[in-house]
């Protein structure tokens, strides 16, 4: 994975770190549909997971295995 450009804010940090997560998105999403799930349920479920780990979250998610 790519890393940013300058450790501070700058215009595109955004964009560049989308897009340094894209590809591992991507290959989570062809897991799922591997594993039965179909691509827009997996996107859904991903776009859910990074609303709640934004709004900080992230402990509710986890499961108890």
């Amino acid at each position: 994975m790519i890393a940013p450009q300058h450790p501070d804010e700058y215009q595109y940090r955004y964009v560049e770190c989308q897009t340094a997560v894209a590809d591992d998105v991507l290959r989570l999403i062809e897991k799922a549909e591997k594993a039965g799930w179909s691509a827009a349920e997996a996107a859904r479920a991903i776009s859910d997971i990074a609303k709640a780990l934004s709004r900080g979250f992230g402990n509710e998610l986890r499961s108890n295995d």
